[in-house]
């Protein structure tokens, strides 16, 4: 189960980004090295689709795990040119995702700022019977912002519904 992440070097391109790309790393960038309530709000609020939706006790759970060193490793592995290096996560192939042979879901929000359904619904067809469903009004974080409708999608696919 895939949701609204890839790392795959597509062979195509796609419509531009919702938000620009660029302001995520600046984010993401200021909270790893400055976890805070403001730096790690702002960065939660440009992967919602509704910043409205991003609580107190979400930024304080959050900017928690920004404090911890093995997440500081993690994300600065995650993201292309956050200084990662040894660590940077890697990234995968067209044909990789074709030799993927166990039931597979990508599940997308509409409004996912790294990039539209577009990305979402292409990267479920390399992969050999995929299912794909995008949630609607709906970002980065779909599993939050609408937490009922995307757990009832998961528990779907896994009891083969």
């Amino acid at each position: 189960i895939f949701t609204t992440g890839q790392r795959i070097n597509f062979k195509r391109t796609f419509a531009p980004h919702l938000r620009p790309i660029e302001t995520a790393g600046a984010l993401t960038q200021a909270a790893l090295d400055n976890p805070n309530y403001d730096t790690v709000r702002a960065r939660i609020e440009w992967l919602m689709a509704s910043p409205e939706n991003v609580t107190d006790e979400l930024v304080d759970v959050r900017v928690k795990f920004y404090k911890m060193p093995e997440l500081q490793v993690a994300m600065r592995g995650s993201i292309p040119g956050m200084g990662g290096g040894a660590g940077e996560s890697p990234r995968y192939e067209e044909e990789d995702c074709k030799r993927i042979q166990v039931p597979s879901l990508v599940v997308w929000g509409d409004h996912n700022p790294t990039g539209g359904p577009d990305i979402g619904e292409y990267f479920a067809s390399l992969i050999p019977g995929a299912k794909f469903f995008n949630l609607l009004d709906a970002a980065h974080w779909p599993q939050y912002e609408h937490a009922e409708e995307h757990d009832q999608v998961i528990a779907d696919f896994i009891h083969g519904n």
